[in-house]
């Protein structure tokens, strides 16, 4: 029941299609939240720098971030509750179209929160998200072939491009939540 003390949240599972083993975010967003509000919580999610153009797909409709090289609709003005999502509904995000990253967004829940909920949260999830323009799931896969393998100069060429502390099984809930709900405030993005 929605009442005054409550706002509509889905419940999202988001997967790294071909991603092997799975990446994946479980996240609890409300249905005000625009499509490029939850692209910028996926950049979050993932921890992609945004440097890329991307894309929505439901129902055979795409919505982009309007530009020059766009011709989908609007992502800043359409919001979840405009898509009228409902449990298992499936719709896509790709990111960055030279490393093709498809992310497969299942809507697992629909359901209210309290007002006061602290939204977008990120409920669960594993392994941390692939490096920016690394060559989508090909070269994705290499990096972790080479990262198995540490004592081979490529892995620490890897180091030295992904940093020291890079590690791709690494997944730190509490991390990304605390940026979800910084950029949450600052950047409005429900």
């Amino acid at each position: 029941m929605n009442d005054a003390k409550s706002i509509p949240v889905l419940q999202l599972k988001l997967s790294l299609r071909d991603s092997d083993p799975l990446i994946w975010r479980r996240i609890i967003v409300p249905t005000s939240t625009r499509l490029h509000g939850l692209h910028r919580m996926i950049q979050i999610l993932m921890q992609w720098w945004d440097y890329h153009l991307y894309r929505f797909e439901f129902r055979e409709e795409i919505y982009e971030e309007p530009g020059l090289e766009t011709t989908g609709k609007d992502s800043t003005r359409i919001k979840l509750a405009n898509l009228k999502l409902k449990q298992g509904d499936i719709f896509t995000y790709t990111y960055d179209y030279g490393d093709n990253w498809i992310i497969d967004i299942l809507v697992e829940e629909t359901r209210t929160a309290g007002k006061n909920s602290i939204l977008p949260w990120l409920i669960d999830g594993e392994r941390s998200g692939p490096p920016e323009d690394c060559g989508g799931i090909p070269g994705l896969e290499n990096i972790l072939k080479v990262c198995r393998n540490r004592k081979k100069r490529e892995y620490r060429d890897i180091l030295e491009w992904l940093g020291d502390d890079y590690d791709p099984e690494r997944f730190d809930r509490r991390t990304i939540n605390h940026f979800l709900v910084l950029a949450s405030a600052w950047l409005g993005l429900i």
